[in-house]
């Protein structure tokens, strides 16, 4: 009989536990953000796949200007340099 009695009393201390747990739960999911934060990544790695194509081709791009660029540079200091005065291993050594 104690028995019956004590568990009819623990009955809304639990229930409210219960919800209290729930309630600092819920507003934790509020504070945190999880489902926005998820989807926001989500979103952005699709974008990131998506767009892998185009930013791999200006990098090329980039790179491709760059090595032009630098062979121009070669050209104009081997117009400029008397071949008598600076052989190409002295000109590559100095590179």
């Amino acid at each position: 009989m104690a028995n019956s009695t004590n568990t009819a009393n623990n009955i809304p201390e639990f229930a409210d536990n219960f919800f209290s747990f729930f309630r600092i739960f819920y507003y934790y999911l509020v504070r945190a953000r999880i489902f926005e934060t998820a989807y926001t990544n989500f979103v952005n790695s699709v974008k990131n796949m998506l767009t892998a194509n185009q930013k791999l081709r200006i990098a090329k791009y980039r790179v491709n200007h760059l090595r032009y660029r630098l062979n121009q540079m070669e050209r104009i200091i081997d117009q400029n340099t008397p071949m008598e005065h600076i052989s190409g291993d002295i000109l590559n050594q100095l590179r």
